[in-house]
């Protein structure tokens, strides 16, 4: 009587566990949403770049004056907006210009045990600005900036469930796009200035980590950390003229950015819906 009874227990025991794993099913079409904050990377190094003589060969030096051709931008650069002419002042750097980062997704993932794959497309809103700015002896300041919005994405992901297949632990790969808007400002009212390339794309790789649970059979809440490393294509170039700008050359000088690179991370909520067998 008694392996009888222990045998009955175990069949129910079986019976009652096996539709609580197979509850948690990661097989299927998901959306969702995320919210977040954006941070940059602090440039501290990158400069203006200069071709004073028009010959498309960047790297020659701006001269205060046209005899004894003194460096107008000794003072140096910082990787920011400079909170005035003078240099010890000090700069506001990009980091102080991070943002928000909302956005929504669809995927769809497949699940082979405790391994989980999936692909997925989302589009994300980032609004925050990567400046750089000279400064010249005359204390005037010229400052490249370059906005950052949009952002659409295709990745996939590989991951692994633990615990009772509820959790799962992933990363995540793919190719990213972002609207990109370059503005120019400066204090130097005596010379002219035409800007090319002010709306353009940045785009380049995207990894990230992440961890996404069950709170009921449908509804997932997660974490995720996403790194992005893009590169502005838009070629944006102001040509000054007038000024220190026509001592090397009466025709003026172009300037543009030392570094193209937009790198930035966010750090994410998700909420998802999982639309499992039956749900359609």
């Amino acid at each position: 009587m008694k392996p009888l009874f222990a045998l009955s227990l175990t069949a129910l025991f079986a019976a009652a566990s096996t539709p609580a794993a197979a509850q948690w099913s990661w097989d299927g079409f998901h959306i969702g949403i995320h919210g977040g904050a954006t941070s940059q990377s602090n440039d501290s190094r990158e400069m203006l770049d200069f071709d004073t003589d028009g010959d498309g060969r960047y790297g020659d030096g701006v001269s205060s004056d046209p005899v004894l051709l003194i460096n107008a931008f000794a003072p140096g650069f910082c990787g920011g907006t400079a909170n005035s002419g003078w240099p010890q002042s000090g700069c506001r750097n990009n980091m102080d210009d991070n943002s928000g980062d909302v956005g929504i997704r669809i995927g769809y993932d497949w699940q082979t045990l405790d391994l989980v794959v999936g692909v997925a497309i989302e589009h994300s809103t980032n609004e925050f600005a990567d400046s750089v700015t000279g400064y010249t002896t005359a204390l005037n300041t010229y400052t490249m900036h370059r906005e950052v919005g949009d952002v659409s994405s295709i990745r996939g992901r590989i991951g692994f469930t633990f615990g009772d297949g509820s959790n799962l632990a992933y990363a995540t790969l793919g190719y990213g796009r972002a609207d990109v808007v370059n503005r120019f400002t400066t204090s130097d009212n005596g010379s002219t200035y035409t800007l090319s390339g002010e709306e353009g794309t940045a785009s380049g790789w995207q990894f990230g980590i992440g961890y996404e649970t069950f709170v009921t059979r449908n509804i997932t809440l997660g974490l995720e950390w996403l790194s992005s490393s893009f590169d502005d294509d838009s070629d944006f170039t102001v040509h000054a003229d007038g000024g220190i700008f026509d001592h090397r050359d009466p025709d003026g000088t172009d300037i543009r950015r030392t570094r193209s690179a937009v790198d930035f991370s966010s750090t994410r909520l998700t909420l998802g819906w999982r639309f499992n067998d039956g749900d359609w």
